[in-house]
């Protein structure tokens, strides 16, 4: 059975004078300007790898839906169904995705708490504040739809096929859309070699590529060549090793919505 998947909540253990006063938490420093800054910089870099995972998913979601839409009886011999393999591997990283952006995010609301800097996330930052909580909400958002409709839309078909992870191209862009070059890509990694250049373990998990280029190693050294890849795209031989599974992951219970400057 997969891991449970939890949005842990961010508990300041504050006593009673502490908390009225607006102090930083004992063996916690108060959050300077730079300290703010560096936080609200690190959760745009983790909405740009959570939006990767959400890309990835969100298209394998849609081809799908285009074959539910034909209404034809599902083979699971088909090329769709195949595809699928890919979905639990993806959803579970979408989800931690989510979960170090919700961190993060609880992270810069509890900076800019901070009464020393009320000047800045009133006034230059305060659109800043905004901008990253709303983007927090819709990953989330984002999340809980994706998660539903796998669940009801996705897990029969994998639950009655039980498809293999096999090497597959990813899922380019709608007609029309253009993607920058170098963009974060979100991948699977199966047949027991190396995801490089992440350098992870090729398993069936799915990782983010930074710059939108990968490849796989069958040996545990990274020495094959990167090169682009689209969205969800699964790299390296089929095997037992890389098969889905099949099961979805509980709900993972969100914390509250972003309250405040920072969220």
């Amino acid at each position: 059975m997969p891991a449970e998947f939890t949005i842990g909540l961010l508990v300041a253990l504050l006593g009673p004078a502490e908390a009225s006063s607006g102090a930083a938490p004992a063996g916690r420093l108060a959050a300077g300007p730079q300290v703010l800054e560096s936080d609200m910089d690190e959760l745009a870099a983790r909405h740009r790898l959570a939006a990767a995972s959400e890309q990835a998913l969100a298209r394998l979601h849609n081809t799908w839906a285009e074959r539910l839409v034909r209404g034809a009886k599902v083979d699971c011999a088909e090329p769709e169904v195949a595809r699928l393999a890919a979905a639990p591997a993806l959803l579970r990283l979408h989800t931690e995705r989510v979960q170090a952006v919700r961190a993060q995010q609880d992270r810069v609301a509890e900076g800019a708490a901070e009464s020393t800097l009320e000047a800045l996330v009133q006034g230059v930052w305060a659109q800043r504040l905004a901008g990253l909580a709303d983007r927090t909400r819709a990953l989330e958002a984002g999340w809980q739809e994706l998660s539903a409709w796998q669940k009801s839309q996705v897990q029969p078909t994998l639950s009655r096929c039980q498809p293999v992870l096999a090497e597959a191209p990813g899922l380019p862009a709608p007609a029309g859309r253009e993607e920058p070059a170098g963009s974060p890509v979100a991948v699977v990694a199966t047949g027991g070699g190396r995801l490089c250049p992440v350098d992870e373990p090729a398993q069936g998990e799915a990782f983010v590529v930074p710059e939108g280029r990968a490849c796989y190693a069958p040996t545990r050294t990274c020495d094959c060549t990167p090169a682009l890849v689209a969205p969800g795209a699964v790299l390296g031989p089929s095997s037992p090793a890389g098969s889905a599974d099949a099961s979805t992951p509980p709900d993972p219970a969100f914390a509250p919505a972003v309250k405040g400057s920072g969220g």
